[in-house]
């Protein structure tokens, strides 16, 4: 088998989505050993020894990608005479006419078109619904996103795949040895969200839930991520936090500085409206960190109910977790067991494992 995997949607500054796709790929590759592999990407990750096409760095543009994509892909895996295309990103050459793996990481630009930009919304709803029909098989990081699927487009169960995104629990569990930002290091209590500064992640309802507890706990908020889109006056409030308690908004961290602030913190908080996954939930509970997450349905399958769930419409629920777990060391062990035990069913190499059967089952 020619196996041609296409990560040019990755690009920085990285998304969750990307971070996966990277993960993802580096996982799977050890498993297509016996198998000739192209891998397109406009990164140098991930590290391997299979052929790397060369690229234009114009792709990074994603205007360019995907006119690239339409255009010019699919008679460039014709003349590579490639026998699957495993495309990592929503969608695929649509004159394509080889079998093709899909990953679909959510169906959010369809389902809630409200926490999407205009291009997004476009591009998905021109490309996906066609790109998912196409494809032999989809790969869905939840059940989730497997039954919107089935439900919104009418993709048939058996050409559904649900494949887990995992996490590198050692790269999490092991002691850090980065320091923490100065104003946390005289051991300052603090909860920890991490996740793009956009309208999906709920920071609003987190913001409301820290503002009761601050006070009266002591603790303070940091938030680890980018600015991402449409949030201009939250970014504002991040950034001069009048009070109570103290905010701190980091940007986005690299993974040492991210592993300490996991770490350290009394919870990670993910309050999203909605997600495909949620990496951020393994990852706190591999560096043993309790997890607290709205009750999403896709955040309720990655957390395997070793966190705590709250209505993403409550900040009071939210806050009640948040004083519980400040106030009571016994329930932030008992979590933290939950959660370490949890993480450790989910390493990287089973998603690499399975995708790359089901590339040789699509092969076939």
């Amino acid at each position: 088998m020619k196996l041609a995997i296409d990560m040019t949607a990755c690009r920085e500054p990285a998304s969750g989505v990307q971070l996966a796709i990277s993960r993802a790929v580096q996982a799977e590759l050890p498993f297509l050993r016996e198998h000739e592999c192209l891998v397109y990407a406009t990164k140098e990750e991930p590290q391997s020894d299979c052929l790397r096409p060369k690229l234009s760095s114009c792709l990074k543009r994603p205007l360019c990608r995907i006119a690239w994509q339409q255009a010019i892909f699919a008679g460039d895996l014709r003349r590579n005479q490639v026998d699957v295309l495993q495309a990592m990103a929503y969608t695929l050459p649509l004159r394509l006419k080889i079998p093709a793996l899909l990953v679909v990481h959510d169906l959010i630009a369809l389902e809630h078109p409200e926490f999407c930009s205009l291009a997004n919304r476009l591009q998905m709803r021109c490309l996906l619904p066609q790109s998912a029909r196409r494809a032999r098989y989809c790969l869905c990081p939840s059940a989730y996103v497997a039954d919107s699927l089935r439900n919104i487009l009418n993709i048939p169960a058996t050409r559904l795949q649900v494949v887990p995104w995992g996490v590198d629990y050692p790269a999490f569990a092991t002691p850090s040895t980065t320091p923490l930002p100065e104003p946390l290091q005289a051991g300052l209590p603090y909860f920890l969200f991490v996740g793009n500064i956009e309208p999906k992640k709920n920071l609003e309802t987190l913001l409301k839930a820290y503002s009761r507890i601050a006070d009266s706990t002591g603790t303070a908020l940091v938030v680890a991520g980018r600015y991402g889109w449409n949030c201009s006056s939250l970014a504002k409030n991040l950034r001069h936090w009048p009070g109570p308690g103290q905010v701190f908004w980091l940007g986005r961290v690299a993974q040492p500085l991210l592993v300490t602030l996991y770490q350290h913190a009394l919870a990670c908080i993910m309050p999203s409206w909605t997600e495909g996954f949620g990496l951020p939930v393994l990852e706190a509970m591999a560096a043993g960190t309790p997890v607290l997450h709205s009750n999403h349905p896709a955040l309720q399958e990655t957390a395997g109910g070793a966190g705590r769930e709250f209505a993403p419409d409550s900040p009071d629920c939210l806050a009640d977790l948040m004083r519980q777990l400040a106030g009571s060391p016994g329930l932030r062990r008992e979590m933290i067991i939950q959660g370490q035990e949890r993480a450790r069913l989910c390493p990287w190499k089973n998603w690499g494992r399975q995708a790359a059967q089901i590339a040789k089952a699509a092969a076939q």
